[in-house]
């Protein structure tokens, strides 16, 4: 689902935490056809991605941009071996 502001548009593209912490090219819907972005490592929730002119055409036939607001999926039934993954991170972290 795209949000227009004026001729720029934005969508929410939902990754999962390893795509964020190391990076990752996906496939994201545009008004046209989908594309590839590089999701760049290190990536927080809420960061925005310009995509140049894939946004509504204005006057004189220049196009807006496509914005992709990221949102990070924590799924709420990890499994063990997920947990104990993510139990040696924050033991890294707490170092």
């Amino acid at each position: 689902m795209f949000t227009v502001k004026g001729k720029d548009v934005e969508n929410v593209l939902t990754i999962r935490p390893d795509q964020a912490v190391l990076g990752d090219k996906v496939s994201v819907p545009t008004l046209d056809k989908n594309v590839i972005v590089t999701i760049p490592p290190g990536t927080s929730s809420g960061k925005r991605l310009r995509l140049k002119e894939l946004g509504l055409p204005g006057r004189g036939g220049q196009k807006g941009d496509q914005f992709v607001r990221i949102n990070i999926d924590i799924k709420p039934n990890s499994t063990e071996e997920e947990k104990e993954l993510y139990k040696k991170i924050r033991s890294i972290y707490e170092k």
